[in-house]
């Protein structure tokens, strides 16, 4: 979820873009948001902009928000709803805009942030109450382009805005009051209507629990492990449930290998520790994902889980998710070889309830994307059905 006037959610392999059944060479563009609330059941971080943040960008093509409900956006332009567990899903909004996130919560209401197809440029936020049958067109509060949401509830939400502000609405997002943030917010989670977190241009992640009117500066980035090469200030993704959060900072790829650390707090920012390194030398040791972390999210309090992609491999999706259900026990697992395709996008609803899509890493052709599902947290996986894709016209 960064970079002004750019949006997709896309996962970087080598210098090429791969997302959910469609990929092309060219220059990063916008990362995507994601979050995971008790009420939303979300999984993914939410995030905003950064022109200069490292790929890859956690993102927030999937999600289901209960476990009949789930929304895909394939293709960086096409939204797809399944009623039955991913088992079959079909078309949703046909409108003229492109989707490139979205955000549910339950079985009705869900927000998708949207892109004009000709100059890719924000049109505003569209909204369903109705589990995606009949779509509004919510405008871009006070002239400031959105970036990142998060509802908790169908009026509740959060968002962050391309200039780094925080706002807050309590009508499902047709009108929006301004927060003031500590620092310039590039990336956004909150766990009630009160508690929410923002991580800063600065590197710093900061709590408020008064919805926002003042702040903790919970972990400052002096504090992070830091890689030996790459920029000098990284700023966080979040993932939060409750009184749990998780932080990731990665340095991207460098002659084959990434670099990144996930920070976990399991106090509301008390404490905070390493959870996951790969490629810092002050973490020598920790448990790792292969290369590097594509998504993750926190279903529930005291757990998380996480994608991983080795990019040096050419493949999305294929190394392995960890999950962990006290911030310090994990295991973790293979992808499966069920789909003969890199997983592209994952969802967990809770600790043992998820899925993952999978499909073809690059351009053409491609038709369908291939839908897994687990529930005994990621030990074994089947295929439940699949999703048809239109033409590249999309008709």
């Amino acid at each position: 979820m960064r970079g002004p006037q750019r949006a997709g959610a896309q996962k970087i392999v080598g210098t090429c873009l791969v997302g959910l059944g469609l990929a092309a060479c060219t220059a990063p563009s916008t990362p995507s948001h994601a979050s995971a609330t008790p009420s939303a059941t979300s999984v993914e971080p939410t995030t905003a902009l950064d022109s200069n943040q490292p790929y890859p960008y956690p993102n927030q093509e999937m999600e289901f928000p209960t476990p009949q409900v789930g929304w895909l956006i394939a293709g960086y332009q096409w939204l797809y709803v399944t009623h039955d567990g991913g088992v079959s899903w079909k078309r949703s909004y046909k409108g003229p805009d492109e989707p490139r996130r979205v955000d549910a919560i339950g079985r009705s209401d869900a927000w998708v942030m949207a892109v004009t197809p000709t100059r890719n440029e924000p049109v505003g936020i569209l909204r369903t109450t109705d589990g995606g049958e009949k779509w509004s067109t919510l405008a871009e509060p006070r002239g400031e382009v959105l970036s990142a949401i998060d509802f908790l509830s169908p009026t509740v939400g959060w968002a962050l805005t391309t200039a780094g502000s925080v706002l807050e609405s309590d009508d499902g997002g047709k009108r929006w009051s301004v927060m003031k943030p500590p620092a310039k917010a590039v990336s956004l989670c909150a766990t009630s209507t009160k508690t929410l977190w923002i991580g800063g241009e600065n590197g710093d992640v900061y709590l408020s629990d008064n919805a926002g009117a003042t702040w903790t500066d919970s972990l400052s980035y002096s504090a992070v492990p830091k890689a030996s090469q790459g920029p000098s200030t990284i700023v966080p993704w979040l993932s939060c449930s409750g009184s749990t959060a998780w932080a990731l900072y990665d340095w991207g790829e460098s002659a084959g290998s990434s670099a990144y650390v996930v920070m976990k707090t399991l106090d509301a920012g008390n404490d905070w520790s390493s959870a996951l390194a790969g490629g810092i030398p002050q973490v020598a040791g920790a448990p790792s994902i292969d290369n590097s972390v594509a998504a993750f999210g926190s279903p529930v309090p005291y757990a998380s889980w996480f994608l991983g992609y080795c990019g040096p491999c050419g493949l999305a999706g294929t190394v392995a998710i960890v999950t962990t259900t006290d911030g310090t026990s994990w295991t973790r697992t293979s992808l499966p070889e069920v789909s003969p395709y890199p997983a592209l996008e994952a969802a967990f609803l809770n600790t043992h309830q998820g899925w993952i899509v999978a499909g073809p890493v690059e351009l053409p052709p491609v038709t369908k994307l291939d839908v897994l599902a687990t529930s005994d947290a990621g030990i074994n996986w089947r295929l439940i059905g699949s999703v048809n894709l239109p033409n590249q016209s999309g008709s």
